[in-house]
């Protein structure tokens, strides 16, 4: 909220930045600069690829949409498939300090491989169970008092 009432909003950007292209915060003093242009060449084969996306989004064709849509990514272990490619551990870290609080100082079974692994295990149990010799279910007959 700014105390200060600007007539347009290109005039409160305005007087954000001074003419050094420097941000002002709430002291007067720059917190950072717009970066200049960079010196060096496009990288050409960059440049092709960006404008291949730019024509296909005009057209209205998404990459995320094409990428969604695609059958490989409903795979439900696609992450963890992903993960052992490309030899990524669970990711796990904090600010906080250890004395605080330790997110390595957890039981192996809290970690999603080892529930995964865990919810394997139930599932095969469950479907060995149902396959045993349970052809019949056997049923008594009641016995009426005389």
């Amino acid at each position: 909220m700014s105390l200060v009432a600007y007539d347009s909003e290109e005039e409160e950007q305005t007087s954000l930045v001074n003419e050094n292209n420097d941000i002002k915060g709430r002291s007067e003093e720059p917190h950072w600069k717009i970066p200049n242009s960079p010196k060096a060449e496009v990288d050409t084969e960059l440049e092709k690829k960006i404008k291949q996306f730019i024509k296909l989004k005009a057209k209205g064709i998404h990459f995320h949409t094409r990428l969604s849509e695609n059958e490989n990514f409903r795979n439900p272990k696609l992450l963890d498939n992903l993960q052992d490619f490309l030899d990524i551990k669970e990711p796990r870290g904090t600010m906080i300090s250890k004395d605080m609080w330790d997110p390595t100082d957890f039981h192996k079974n809290v970690y999603a491989s080892a529930l995964s692994k865990s919810q394997d295990e139930m599932i095969a149990r469950r479907e060995n169970y149902q396959k045993h010799d349970r052809t019949e279910i056997k049923f008594q007959t009641s016995q009426h008092p005389k």
